[in-house]
């Protein structure tokens, strides 16, 4: 039982790994990072500016300065340097509702206790009588097996990347999964735990 729920639990985590660095860019020269536009997810039609507002979002609350100058601009202050920085992502997976079907297997292993009691007198006017009592248990139960449980959840993946655009040069990326019960909630959560690897580099 607590194995099952384990594993049920576990379907609500994101995925993590470690992001790709350039250890030799020198990231304390930035000053911004300029976030590009993000493409929709395949047939998933606004999925690309839900992310984009859950990624500035999500960089304020992480006490940056984020400007947009005129829509579909975003420029994110992140030091006092002089050099900039292109900032892409790329929506790797985006499903709204899958149905996860876990098997499992339950056993009742329930009891019964059954007590017979046999009593014997000699005569009507007599008092003294005899008993004997027996008792006898029976284990039983049922075992369930085949049943199966179902959860929907919303999963949402993303790639992130950091680039010289002067050079081409690719500086740093990230990719991150994450696995909720509501889609936007679950695109903003994915967003928030991805860009905490910022606080490393900046």
């Amino acid at each position: 039982m607590k194995s099952r729920y384990f594993f049920i639990f576990s379907l609500f985590l994101g995925c993590w790994q470690a992001p790709a660095l350039d250890e030799s860019y020198p990231f304390s020269d930035v000053g911004s990072i300029y976030l590009q536009a993000i493409h929709d997810y395949k047939h998933f039609t606004g999925s690309g500016e839900i992310l984009r507002n859950s990624i500035t979002h999500s960089f304020m609350k992480m006490g940056y300065d984020v400007i947009e100058p005129q829509e579909g601009e975003t420029k994110i202050i992140v030091g006092n340097g002089n050099k900039q920085l292109g900032f892409t992502c790329i929506i790797s997976d985006y499903t709204d509702r899958e149905v996860m079907v876990i098997p499992y297997r339950s056993e009742d292993r329930g009891y019964a206790e059954t007590t017979m009691t046999q009593s014997s007198e000699t005569k009507k006017d007599e008092t003294s009588k005899t008993q004997v009592s027996s008792s006898s248990t029976s284990h039983g139960g049922a075992v369930q097996a085949g049943s199966r449980l179902e959860y929907i959840r919303a999963r949402v993946g993303i790639m992130l990347k950091l680039h010289d655009p002067s050079t081409g040069q690719l500086v740093w990326s990230h990719h991150y999964g994450y696995s909720g019960l509501d889609l936007a909630q679950t695109a903003d959560m994915c967003a928030r735990l991805a860009l905490h690897e910022f606080r490393k580099i900046f």
